[in-house]
């Protein structure tokens, strides 16, 4: 780990490992990904900010540490696989640290 990474973390009051990840998602209109014959695998809603729990760490921490910026993103693309996989709808909180929690919710297409 780099010495920037390493101040961040103790900044941060980081105690998971850190860990390695990078996810990518693409978000756009359903009309928009239908128009370009792309399948829709996934629709996403905002949650209320009366709807969110407090935020807990993600579940993927305890398998592959903290990933830090590639949390919030690397969360939903395990969620998008757990509708995919027939899991049924998944709810996602995020919380940066001195951030508001921001809630989605993901249904099956």
């Amino acid at each position: 780990m780099d010495r920037g990474s390493q101040r961040d973390r103790l900044r941060l009051r980081a105690t998971d490992p850190p860990g390695e990840a990078a996810a990518a998602v693409l978000i756009e209109e359903e009309a928009a990904a239908i128009a370009r014959g792309a399948p829709v695998l996934a629709r996403i809603s905002v949650r209320p900010k009366a709807a969110l729990k407090a935020a807990s760490a993600p579940a993927h921490r305890a398998a592959l540490g903290d990933c830090g910026a590639a949390d919030g993103a690397l969360a939903l693309v395990l969620a998008i696989a757990a509708v995919l996989a027939g899991d049924g709808p998944q709810d996602i909180v995020f919380a940066d640290p001195g951030l508001p929690p921001t809630g989605v919710s993901l249904r099956p297409a």
